[in-house]
């Protein structure tokens, strides 16, 4: 939400009342502190699967995540716990609790030296609170069956 309307809201509510009989502080603080109940913790280990892969957080700078610019690496395995190579890794953080995104609205990871060893580097969290991560992951098959994708979601805490 930009300033501007943020702005205007406030009036608005100042001026109108609070939505649904709330108190005025009862509505900022839901509004404005609702990650209250999600303390962030380190994301070091975080799994998550789809119907073929699983994608684990193997490093994270800052840990735990943090408003602003982080770096993580990213292991993709099959569903036999083999790494995968040379895959396509993208990742779009979304929160749900405001309904938006961040910028750029998606990130794409580069390889890193390790086989199934994936990088995302200034991944941008605007605010702090519960993010939802949907990592896609495409694999062009060896042989001539085309490209497998998965899509999997994670859920993370981000520190201010």
């Amino acid at each position: 939400m930009d300033l501007k309307t943020h702005l205007c809201l406030t009036m608005l509510i100042s001026t109108l009342g609070c939505p649904s009989g709330m108190q005025e502080d009862e509505y900022e603080h839901q509004h404005h502190n609702h990650s209250s109940e999600a303390i962030p913790e380190s994301i070091l280990g975080n799994q998550a699967s789809g119907e073929l892969y699983t994608v684990e957080i193997i490093t994270a700078e800052p840990d735990p995540a943090s408003k602003g610019k982080n770096d993580w690496t990213i292991s993709v395995t099959d569903s036999n716990n083999v790494a995968v190579s040379d895959a396509t890794l993208t990742v779009v953080p979304f929160m749900s609790v405001h309904g938006h995104g961040t910028s750029p609205s998606s990130f794409t990871a580069n390889q890193g030296d390790q086989a199934g060893e994936y990088i995302f580097t200034e991944l941008n969290f605007i605010m702090s609170g519960a993010w939802e991560m949907t990592f896609t992951i495409s694999v062009k098959e060896e042989t001539d069956a085309g490209t497998t994708t998965d899509t999997i979601v994670m859920s993370i805490v981000v520190a201010n």
